[in-house]
């Protein structure tokens, strides 16, 4: 088997580690077709021109756990029954009071909504 490098073959024994070495090792020169660097081009341009599709919405406060508390004692109506009528379970509704989490902004409208808060 002649692979050009003399009187040692591929698979002589070599130093320890040679294979790591080999696997681990870098390109040290590459240069990239043309047709290669257009499109990268075109990507940083893109991602320097801000996004049309962003929708400027009137986004309301974010309700804290006291809002939502104080509001439904206003309203004389339990977590239970704030649960009913938004359709989730009062083990959520309790942990938005206690600001464990914050709901999502639907959440929040229909929260608003129910607890009359529009």
């Amino acid at each position: 088997m002649n692979d050009g490098s003399g009187k040692t073959r591929l698979t002589d024994s070599s130093p320890r580690g040679k294979w790591n070495l080999l696997m681990n090792g870098r390109i040290l020169w590459f240069k990239l077709p043309p047709e290669w660097e257009q499109p990268q081009a075109e990507f940083e341009k893109n991602k320097l021109t801000p996004s049309k599709t962003k929708n400027k919405s009137k986004t309301q406060p974010i309700l804290s756990g006291e809002q939502i508390t104080a509001a439904r004692k206003g309203l004389q109506l339990s977590q239970r029954e704030v649960a009913q009528k938004t359709g989730k379970s009062q083990s959520w509704i309790r942990d938005i009071e206690n600001d464990r989490f914050r709901a999502k902004a639907e959440d929040q409208m229909l929260l608003r909504r129910v607890l009359g808060l529009v």
